[in-house]
């Protein structure tokens, strides 16, 4: 089925999954939406505008999230403005393996197969290096980093059965340079992109592959007031407009990695190549700091409540 979509401005596309795809996308207004995609961290941000804009393009959508009530208000939100949409919410600890295995007869049953996987599901809390709970540190990169494995690991047999679907990954401008009290959520984003690298670097040893992957890296994303007042950053934060517009081109275009804006390609690939000392100057200028929020404030985050719904012990 025909669908539409404009390219998205700022969008830093690096290159496509297939040479065919290179020359057949280069200047491409349509794309076609698949059947079912099953998309987690839907409960708020990125995840539910990525439900909405999907279901909107004629696909069936399955919302997974810890959070039961949030993400059963997404679909909520999505039936409501899209008659004859089809839109299940699923309550789905991705860190837990066993919840997850579950999550996938289920949509399957209900769904149908997976055509599109979005591991979107993400916590992140500002701390200290020592300043943190060990067992915050260790669900950041659980659901963050394991999570997407548990999730490619049960997904991925159907779809190499199929030789057929496309796995996406949301890491993080912070996969490329790390920022101060941000090292577990750091550290589970570049992991991230090395695992995706490595799953596509695997996937090309089958002559015949036609599963895609796709890793989006943004920079920060304007949810909410309240998670953007802590960030000081000479760079605008991302409208969730734009970064979901931008996500979901790059995703229909077959991208394998972009980031959103495409000057922070750019800007990393300098600061790789320039001495440390210039590079840390320049981050001086161009700065973003995370500032740690009063502890009643953290109390109340979303990401540690996710955390405290969701820690698994390994």
């Amino acid at each position: 089925m025909a669908r539409h979509t404009s390219p998205a401005a700022g969008v830093s596309p690096r290159r496509k999954n297939s040479k065919a795809n290179n020359k057949a996308n280069k200047d491409q207004k349509s794309v076609d939406a698949p059947d079912t995609i099953t998309i987690t961290g839907t409960g708020r941000g990125l995840g539910r505008e990525l439900a909405l804009k999907f279901a909107l393009l004629g696909a069936k959508v399955a919302c997974v999230d810890a959070d039961q009530n949030s993400n059963e208000e997404t679909v909520k939100l999505i039936t409501t403005k899209i008659q004859g949409s089809t839109v299940k919410a699923y309550t789905v600890n991705v860190a837990a393996t066993a919840e997850v295995t579950a999550l996938a007869v289920k949509v399957e049953q209900d769904l149908g197969p997976v055509d599109i996987l979005i591991n979107n599901a993400t916590v992140m809390v500002a701390h200290t290096f020592l300043g943190e709970q060990d067992h915050t540190i260790a669900s950041t990169l659980n659901i963050n980093l394991l999570g997407s494995f548990w999730m490619i690991r049960t997904f991925l047999p159907g779809m190499m059965k199929r030789n057929s679907g496309h796995i996406v990954a949301i890491s993080s401008a912070s996969s490329l340079c790390s920022l101060s009290k941000l090292s577990a959520y750091s550290a589970s984003k570049w992991g991230l992109n090395g695992m995706m690298e490595s799953l596509r670097e695997e996937l090309r040893e089958h002559s015949n592959n036609k599963i895609n992957t796709t890793v989006v890296m943004p920079i920060f994303i304007n949810t909410s007031a309240d998670y953007t007042k802590y960030i000081n950053s000479r760079m605008p934060v991302l409208s969730l407009k734009h970064a979901t517009e931008a996500t979901i081109h790059g995703i229909l275009t077959d991208e394998v990695e972009f980031t959103i804006p495409r000057v922070v390609y750019f800007t990393n690939l300098l600061k790789r190549l320039l001495p440390i000392n210039i590079s840390d100057s320049i981050k001086n200028i161009f700065y973003t700091k995370i500032i740690l929020p009063p502890q009643e404030i953290q109390s109340i985050d979303p990401s540690r409540t996710i955390i405290n719904k969701t820690n698994v012990a390994y």
